[in-house]
């Protein structure tokens, strides 16, 4: 769950308790609910993203793309790839439609069998690309941190891939991660 928080400078603070889903984002300390678009379409994997989720370059992705808004303006953006030879003809094959719409990765892939056992994530601090810049609302090449996360199944198969990025200048990243439940 990704929790934003005004004080202090601004905290984003993800953990994963029982909902590991970023639609499960507020705004702490205010009464404005962080809003969500999302678009989501089928493509093919390109090189760097095959090989995170361990498929052949070009094979059928379902590939998400989120802007998160807090008083209708862009605070996160994420993009998401799902190989399509997972959810493809499933009632979870898009993240934002169908019975298992909004229950993130786990609660999804649960639905069709598939049980993420663990997360891989990278974080680096990195200069905005142009259109993230614009998005975000800042200067292109100024500081962002980008997350990039991978979930895999108990037969260490990558099932999920994202990037999420952040304004650095504005948000820390403070999370844990708790498969327990």
């Amino acid at each position: 769950m990704f929790v934003l928080d005004r004080s202090a400078r601004g905290t984003l603070d993800r953990g994963t308790g029982a909902v590991d889903s970023p639609f499960a984002t507020r705004l702490v300390g205010d009464a404005t609910t962080v809003d969500w678009e999302a678009s989501t379409v089928t493509t093919t994997a390109p090189p760097a993203i095959a090989e995170r989720l361990g498929i052949v370059n070009g094979d059928p992705v379902v590939m998400t793309r989120y802007e998160y808004l807090a008083d209708r303006r862009p605070v996160q953006l994420a993009t998401s790839w799902e190989p399509l030879a997972i959810t493809g003809g499933t009632d979870v094959a898009h993240p934002e439609r169908g019975p298992y719409a909004r229950r993130g990765v786990r609660g999804r892939l649960a639905a069709i069998g598939v049980r993420v056992v663990r997360a891989r994530e990278v974080l680096e601090s990195r200069p905005a690309t142009g259109w993230e810049a614009q998005t975000l609302g800042c200067a292109h090449g100024q500081c962002v941190t980008a997350v990039q996360r991978t979930y895999f199944d108990a037969h260490d198969r990558a099932v999920e891939t994202s990037d999420t990025v952040i304004r650095a200048d504005r948000w820390r990243v403070a999370y844990s991660i708790d498969f327990s439940s």
